[in-house]
């Protein structure tokens, strides 16, 4: 009773401040249903809601308006806070150039593969990084010449542009890698997981590719000049303009092999040793009967020898 009893008194008192002194006997037919209301016990939540709903809008559009600040602020503060956490590493990178084994390198590198930083141009020639895990690091463009990447675990990395010339990845793992322009020449390849890398316009001359998986990677305009394919897996892989001249074919399966025409096969050495299809051998003999694939010069095989 004494809650209701307030409730019409703030009703009323409501009603009666809002108007004039000569007025204030006349009260609005708002204040009037309001009271009836109350008196009637039916409306009591209403009323409360009717007096409670601006600040309730109100405290919405403060809270709103800060919102926007605050967010800028956090990404000010996580971009700063990266910054601070990525400067060490890369200064460790360019404090051990020239060391061939550096643990502390390697743990740099880790690190930054952790932050998923960019190691866009990383200073790593002639460095000792056998087995180590990189898996989806960004590298490209990165100089790691002459490195030891035995075993190393780059699965999806991004080696796009990175100089690899003359570097060991014997058995390593470049499954998914972008290699695309890449460097590799010269480089030891042997036994390499290749499966569905982009090794498009890559500079594989002289590259040892004895063994290594090969299937389904895209080779399209990729230099593969005197290279070793000895028993290389090209099953399905998309060689559209490959350079192929010298290269050692001995035993390479390119069963179902994209875009290879009989003029790049005969441009090859040992071509006459490879697996095109299952009837393979019915294959190589119409190859060697196609006069119009002959290459216009002979071709020396004699390193193969």
């Amino acid at each position: 009773m004494l809650w209701s009893s307030a409730l019409i008194h703030f009703a009323l008192s409501d009603c009666l401040i809002c108007q004039p002194r000569h007025l204030m006997l006349k009260r609005s037919p708002d204040c009037w249903n309001n009271t009836a209301t109350l008196r009637s016990g039916g409306g009591k939540r209403q009323l409360i809601q009717k007096k409670v709903q601006p600040r309730n809008n109100r405290l919405k559009i403060i809270s709103l308006s800060l919102v926007i600040p605050i967010s800028i602020a956090a990404l000010v503060g996580w971009v700063i806070y990266r910054e601070l956490s990525i400067r060490p590493h890369w200064q460790t990178l360019y404090r051990t150039q020239g060391v061939v084994d550096s643990p502390e390198r390697q743990q740099a590198l880790l690190q930054l593969n952790r932050l998923r930083a960019s190691m866009r141009k990383a200073p790593l020639q002639g460095a000792s990084l056998d087995k180590i895990k990189l898996e989806g690091a960004n590298l490209w463009d990165a100089n790691l010449s002459f490195a030891n990447l035995r075993s190393a675990r780059l699965r999806s990395a991004n080696l796009e542009g990175a100089n690899l010339r003359s570097a060991n990845l014997y058995d390593a793992h470049l499954s998914d890698a972008n290699l695309n322009s890449a460097n590799l020449s010269f480089a030891n390849l042997n036994r390499a997981d290749l499966r569905k890398a982009n090794l498009n316009r890559a500079d594989l001359r002289k590259a040892h590719l004895h063994s290594a998986q090969l299937s389904d990677a895209d080779l399209i305009f990729a230099n593969l000049r005197k290279a070793d394919l000895h028993s290389a897996d090209l099953r399905k892989a998309n060689l559209s303009f490959a350079n192929l001249s010298f290269a050692n074919l001995n035993r390479a399966n390119l069963i179902e092999a994209y875009g290879l025409t009989p003029s790049q096969i005969k441009s090859a050495c040992n071509w006459e040793k490879a697996i095109y299809k299952e009837a393979n051998q019915q294959y190589i003999d119409r190859l060697k009967i196609d006069k119009a694939s002959e290459p216009k010069e002979p071709v020396d095989c004699s390193q193969w020898k």
